[in-house]
């Protein structure tokens, strides 16, 4: 394994070698928590707040062109209604 890491950190199209661990999910904890932050009290719930039939939006602050994960990558940064996009098959600047 270390001789494939050393390997990978040589080649130039590769900015970062790391390990992870696999992710642990604790969905139980985290929805009291944010709800209100005594444990098993979930006001939102409680009160018919699901999430069902709803939209969610993510927004960023936009996309590091310089960035060297971006650096020989065959997809193009694009511009889509205003927006920098990694442009893939099914979207048109």
């Amino acid at each position: 394994m270390l001789a494939l890491v050393g390997a990978l950190s040589t080649m130039e199209d590769v900015c970062t070698v790391e390990f992870q661990e696999n992710a642990k999910v604790y969905n139980n904890v985290a929805q009291y928590l944010v709800q209100s932050g005594i444990k098993n009290s979930r006001p939102w719930f409680d009160s018919g707040l699901n999430g069902r039939g709803q939209t969610v939006a993510l927004s960023d602050t936009g996309i590091d062109v310089d960035n060297c994960y971006f650096r020989g990558s065959k997809r193009k940064i694009v511009s889509i209604n205003g927006l920098l996009c990694m442009k893939t098959s099914n979207l048109k600047p």
